[in-house]
């Protein structure tokens, strides 16, 4: 062995070091130790363990010897205990037995005269008969209140008396027990598993609203889990049936919202740029393809506006130029669109195109030349008077005209604008062709439509089809 050249740390180890591995100290010559030390400082080592071994038997020796004692101690302490609680048991029954028959001696006296009082309530006999058996017992004062059930007199205390027991539970109510039948019967309605044949309806219901909504791969994997859950051979095939018959709409639906999309933006900047025509061509060959919808109708509406507002612009661009038959063609075309946003103004092309005819008609009778008056004959040169003379003939570019008035005002009757028909039908009657009859009725029953028209909107009715209803 080799030990440490520190005095401080003399530590040994097995090799011969240059620095000692535990205080990190230089060994040098001392360090080296003769073979005889080494072997007397193991002999001196092998005895103090030897000395260390025997005086730690010895201390356990003693430790064990002394706790034998203290059991035996212990025993008798225990021993002497069970003998004194033994002895004070039997003198404890003893007094209990005699005050028992103290106070049963007092209670056979004194119950000719008085009731007998309640366990609760002692005489001062019991009381004192109870101290005594507390003070054998060895309970202190706080014990002799009559509260505590196991110090009355008058409980049993034998052999054969019973501990006292707990009150009975009261019973469980019929009510109670239909209380829980109703609960359990509810539950079992609520958890009990549903049939599997509606189960797998109500999934195949989900799926054919899938397939009609276009979600057509939802539906097929449906499909799928359906055929892997044992669904019937009738609910798949028709199931399968309904997702063939729309897949094909689908498509052709998501087809025809694609072409929309582009077709709309160039709708929009063709009427902006107040191409109609190409606007109206372009919808046409769409709503041909695919169809009409919401939305074409309501463009081909805005459409239809802006193509009466043009034949209105011309319209009244030729009645300022005087133009009639063109000014009629005009608004026969924007009266054919049928569109409520162009009958107002319509209506007040049509009064000028009526004040435009009278202007007309007076301009004409203002040219016309005036006839020469015929030579007063003499009294001699008259002949007989026979009979009234008939009316001048009318020429023929009269009759066209009071014709042609005759129509206007007819079509203005069928379209239930009574004072333009009265006005044409007055023109025809006064200027154009005197004393037409055709000219007179047509104004006399424009004039009786008119204020029938007016009596049946003032009762607050409807007038519809020439007729208040």
């Amino acid at each position: 062995m080799y030990r440490c050249v520190a005095e401080v740390c003399g530590k040994g180890f097995p090799r011969k070091v240059n620095f000692c591995p535990f205080c990190g100290t230089r060994q040098g010559a001392a360090a080296q130790a003769a073979p005889a030390g080494r072997w007397a400082d193991s002999g001196a080592a092998e005895a103090k363990a030897a000395a260390l071994a025997a005086a730690q038997a010895e201390a356990d020796a003693l430790a064990r010897a002394a706790e034998r004692a203290r059991a035996e101690e212990r025993s008798r302490a225990e021993d002497q205990a069970r003998e004194d609680q033994a002895k004070a048991d039997e003198q404890a029954r003893a007094a209990r037995a005699e005050a028992l028959a103290q106070a049963r001696n007092i209670a056979a006296a004194q119950s000719g005269t008085e009731s007998r009082q309640p366990p609760e309530q002692l005489t001062p006999e019991q009381q004192s008969a109870l101290e005594r058996l507390n003070k054998l017992k060895g309970i202190g004062k706080q014990a002799t209140a009559p509260s505590a059930p196991a110090a009355n007199p008058y409980q049993p205390q034998g052999n054969g008396a019973q501990p006292s027991r707990p009150p009975l539970r009261k019973p469980i109510s019929k009510s109670m027990w239909v209380s829980v039948a109703v609960v359990l019967g509810l539950i079992w309605f609520l958890a009990r598993p549903s049939d599997p044949a509606k189960k797998l309806q109500g999934r195949v219901d989900k799926a054919v609203a899938q397939a009609q909504d276009c979600n057509i791969d939802v539906a097929r994997n449906e499909y799928t889990s359906l055929k892997a859950d044992k669904a019937s051979a009738a609910q798949l095939k028709y199931l399968q049936d309904i997702i063939g018959a729309n897949a094909k709409k689908c498509d052709t639906r998501r087809h025809r919202a694609k072409a929309w999309s582009e077709l709309r933006p160039q709708l929009d900047s063709a009427l902006q740029n107040g191409s109609i025509d190409l606007a109206d061509r372009r919808l046409a060959a769409f709503v041909k393809a695919w169809g009409a919808d919401d939305e074409t109708r309501d463009i081909d509406g805005r459409i239809d506006v802006r193509k009466g507002e043009r034949l209105l612009n011309e319209a009244d661009a030729c009645i300022k130029r005087s133009d009639r038959s063109c000014a009629e063609a005009k608004l026969q075309a924007a009266e054919k669109l049928q569109r409520n946003e162009l009958k107002t103004r319509t209506e007040l092309l049509r009064e000028a195109l009526s004040d435009l005819l009278k202007r007309t008609v007076l301009d004409q009778r203002e040219a016309a030349p005036v006839p020469v008056p015929a030579p007063v004959a003499t009294p001699a040169q008259r002949a007989p008077q026979a009979a009234p003379a008939a009316q001048p003939a009318q020429t023929p570019q009269q009759s066209q005209q009071a014709r042609k008035l005759l129509t206007e005002a007819e079509r203005e009757l069928r379209q239930g604008n009574y004072k333009a028909a009265m006005d044409k039908a007055n023109i025809c009657a006064t200027m154009i062709d005197e004393g037409n009859r055709e000219c007179v009725a047509l104004k006399n029953r424009a004039e009786r439509m008119n204020r029938d028209l007016m009596n049946c909107v003032a009762a607050g009715r409807e007038w519809i089809d020439d007729r208040c209803q």
